[in-house]
């Protein structure tokens, strides 16, 4: 089967080191299910539609991608806009509600960061950017993820590229709106790096669809199995203890 109809293949070659100066992708924070269809439109809470293929004119929607089935991802070059006091400094990228976001990067989750003259751990949630997370490179580069739920990582932990971070979602100063991760990248001496053109070649060689590497459940999905599990045993245990004293 030739490249241009073996979406892994192409993916593969998007997810080839992209670089811009110091800064270098290894895959697309998105990972869509090969094969999976989007049951249901994404509404904002207002109960306006969320861009997609299934009739918003993109000419009244600044994105890319959206003319493709609404399961893809859209990517919002959004890097320059205002936002009240701020500049954006970051892409969004809207998906479907749950779709996996991944680590771009090898690297490490940082165990705390500064933000705007405070401190907070390199993994958590805040008012603003909801459940998000924290990635340093081996560049020193930081990627920041943001509006998620369900996070996978905690401070500290080392991720590799294509390695579940959490679960896209509205968390954040982003509830009510649409399904989204607001990526951010910022170069080892702390200057704002436009994501756009970096994913924008990853997305058009497939690099959205695939599976997360080394995809398990979150830390208390997995904890609660386990704690039940040495209750079981630990419950199993005495009555087997008690039967042979009772004899």
């Amino acid at each position: 089967m030739s490249d241009s109809r073996n979406p892994s293949a192409v993916a593969q070659r998007g997810r080839g080191a992209l670089r811009s100066g110091v800064v270098a992708l290894l895959a697309f924070p998105l990972q869509v299910a090969p094969g999976f269809r989007a049951t249901a439109v994404d509404t904002k809470h207002s109960g306006a539609q969320c861009p997609n293929s299934a009739g918003r004119d993109p000419r009244t929607y600044r994105t890319y991608g959206v003319d493709h089935p609404i399961e893809r991802p859209v990517l919002y070059p959004s890097f320059a806009d205002r936002r009240g006091e701020y500049f954006h400094h970051a892409t969004d990228i809207l998906c479907p509600r749950g779709t996996p976001v991944v680590s771009t990067t090898d690297g490490r989750v940082l165990v705390e960061t500064r933000y705007r003259g405070s401190t907070r751990p390199g993994a958590g949630h805040s008012e603003r950017g909801g459940w998000y997370v924290y990635v340093r490179d081996h560049d020193g580069n930081t990627h920041y993820y943001a509006h998620m739920k369900d996070l996978r990582v905690r401070p500290g932990d080392a991720v590799r590229a294509g390695q579940k971070l959490g679960t896209c979602w509205d968390s954040g100063n982003a509830q009510g709106g649409c399904p989204h991760v607001h990526y951010q990248v910022r170069d080892a001496a702390g200057r704002a790096v436009d994501p756009f053109p970096l994913l924008r070649p990853i997305y058009e060689a497939g690099g959205w669809q695939g599976r997360p590497v080394g995809n398990g459940g979150d830390v208390l999905s997995i904890a609660l199995p386990v704690v039940g599990t040495v209750v079981v045993v630990a419950a199993a245990g005495f009555a087997f203890w008690a039967w042979r004293r009772s004899r």
